[in-house]
């Protein structure tokens, strides 16, 4: 058995969450202060992927950024340097909101424009 230990971001108590399990079993929890810190826990320890809402630089265009979600699912693992690619990696104008645009294999959606040039 395996003892992991997960902080929980559910709410601002940030819960430690101790979990006793296996490779696909979980026994034993404790430490969070709610279901949701449980649910939390367990759920990043059997699915260690995470949603990323940032901002993309823009050329060529009236505004210099845009606020964005990724679409799809980014490996808790690649999210660094996923966020270092996107550092120098600008996107082309026009764009508007919901457009969906891809970079570095992950697809995008145009949540709102930012930062007037």
């Amino acid at each position: 058995m395996k003892e992991t230990q997960v902080e929980c971001i559910n709410c601002g108590m940030r819960c430690q969450v101790d979990i006793t399990h296996d490779d696909d079993t979980v026994y034993d929890w404790e430490g969070n202060n709610c279901s949701r810190g449980e649910e939390y826990a367990i759920g990043r320890l059997n699915l260690p992927y995470r949603m990323l809402k940032t901002y993309l630089r823009v050329t060529d265009g009236k505004f210099a950024g845009v606020k964005v979600r990724a679409m799809d699912r980014v490996a808790e693992e690649d999210i660094g340097a996923l966020m270092r690619t996107l550092a120098v990696t600008p996107v082309s104008a026009p764009l508007a909101k919901h457009d969906v645009v891809e970079v570095a294999g992950v697809r995008f959606e145009i949540l709102e424009n930012v930062a007037g040039k």
